[in-house]
């Protein structure tokens, strides 16, 4: 955006859906972000549950531990508020980027109570994370972004495929 202001050429942001990059410090009037922000995914999703399906109720948020992960879980639990107010959030947490082992944020989720998880990860972290629970024999819906990858949706099979609600452009 910087760059753009200074010489006055457009600049397109096609793939980067983090708000913060069209924010009041970082806004540019040359620049344009052409995707869905987090914003729009995470009340999308909150939407989606609490306005057309209307039937699981408890939501743990497992997202990447930097500013997208934590501005796309941001956005559902102001849409929870907005569209779902019965909903329950019954937790939250944050993984470094490029997790290999999940098992202990998953039997956390299993704990929980937690009817869906909602999650911004992307590969290979949303691989993992999916492959693992279906391991593990948790078959929770994923609210997600970017759980969209072939060779990933391949591996996990049809069953594990079930219960995947995927908001995208």
């Amino acid at each position: 955006n910087e760059t753009a202001n200074k010489y006055k050429v457009i600049s397109m942001s096609a793939a980067s859906v983090a708000d913060d990059l069209q924010d009041a410090t970082n806004f540019g009037r040359y620049s344009f972000m052409a995707s869905c922000s987090t914003e729009q995914i995470g009340r999308g999703l909150a939407y989606y549950y609490g306005q057309i399906k209307k039937k699981e109720k408890k939501f743990y948020i497992l997202c990447q531990d930097y500013g997208f992960g934590r501005e796309i879980a941001n956005g559902f639990k102001k849409g929870l508020k907005e569209y779902y107010p019965e909903a329950k959030l019954v937790g939250e947490d944050y993984h470094k980027l490029f997790l290999t082992d999940f098992a202990p944020y998953l039997t956390k989720i299993q704990a929980s109570g937690a009817e869906v998880i909602f999650t911004g990860d992307w590969i290979p972290d949303a691989e993992n994370l999916l492959k693992q629970s279906r391991q593990m024999g948790i078959n929770l819906p994923f609210a997600n972004l970017f759980m969209v990858d072939a060779t990933m949706l391949n591996a996990v099979g049809v069953e594990g495929t079930k219960g995947l609600v995927n908001i995208n452009m």
